[in-house]
């Protein structure tokens, strides 16, 4: 940590082995998670974050997500990346990488006015194996009375890129 005058920034390298964790203010809990994480944060004098990246390799464990669950397995690890960054006017920019080397992959950017709202959205290297992404991620649905019974396989490749005020691309 290293605390100024211009605000606080903080980095770090964490290390964890059979995490649990519940955070009911997003409806996100894990269990039984490893994992090893890179943290540096900036925040301004007045305690706003300003920028902050994250990078983490999840190994084993249970996530659960508003419902939606995922399991990963000893042999899996999901590699993913968190960017943050103030923008004008009080809002925020965030990106967000994600790689299942076996089920999914993607690159992505929300942008967020000050009051949460969402400008600007962006998918960029989705690529999704079907069949493993609905194991790994879509299972928990399974028999729910808007998925059903679903089988899937194939593969999709493709991107997006969503403003506020429209569709401004989607490739599949």
């Amino acid at each position: 940590l290293d605390l100024n005058d211009d605000g606080l920034h903080e980095s770090g390298i964490f290390h964890g082995r059979d995490i649990s964790l519940n955070l009911p203010g997003i409806g996100f809990s894990g269990s039984g998670l490893d994992g090893t994480a890179q943290l540096n944060a900036q925040l301004d004098a007045a305690g706003h974050l300003q920028q902050a990246r994250l990078q983490a390799v999840v190994q084993r464990g249970h996530w659960n997500l508003q419902g939606w669950q995922a399991q990963l397995s000893d042999a899996s690890a999901i590699h993913l990346g968190l960017d943050a960054d103030a923008v004008d006017h009080g809002g925020m920019a965030v990106g967000l990488r994600w790689i299942d080397p076996e089920a999914l992959r993607f690159d992505g950017r929300l942008q967020f006015d000050a009051r949460g709202r969402v400008h600007a959205l962006s998918l960029a290297h989705l690529n999704l194996d079907l069949a493993r992404a609905w194991a790994h991620y879509g299972a928990s649905l399974d028999g729910t009375a808007w998925a059903g019974p679903l089988q899937a396989s194939g593969q999709i490749d493709g991107a997006l890129d969503w403003r506020a005020s429209g569709w401004r691309a989607l490739v599949l």
